[in-house]
């Protein structure tokens, strides 16, 4: 059996990949749909998206807002929605599955307070 590997974003340190995929289906089914997510869960999704292989193209200009919304199937998905109101949406199961996408799985990643790239509460 493989090993695991630590994952690490921002102050949250997850045993596994499959740790930190349940921890991020937690936040989806967290809201009722149309909800934006509040500030805490924010910032841990830009940190997780800032790991994505396509992430310059996903955050934009600046994330204003995350929102979950209904997706195909019945399903859920986060719309990431940019300073600019454009608006990306990611289904559910690739929401989820943004951990396998991740460079650098034991890579630790972490907020500055003053300078969290994608953050619209910063400029």
């Amino acid at each position: 059996m493989g090993r695991r590997q630590l994952v690490e974003i921002g102050d949250k340190t997850f045993n596994s990949q499959a740790e930190a995929r349940e921890h991020f289906r937690a936040i989806l089914y967290k809201y009722a749909l149309n909800q934006s997510v509040d500030k805490a869960d924010e910032c841990f999704l830009i940190l997780a998206l800032q790991r994505h292989p396509e992430s310059a193209t996903k955050i934009g200009p600046r994330v204003k807002r995350f929102e979950v919304r209904s997706a195909d199937y019945g399903t859920r998905c986060f719309w990431v929605v940019r300073v600019d109101d454009t608006s990306n949406g990611s289904h559910s199961r690739s929401a989820i599955d943004l951990f396998d996408n991740l460079q650098l799985p034991n890579r630790k990643v972490h907020a500055n307070e003053n300078n969290i790239p994608g953050n619209s509460a910063n400029p």
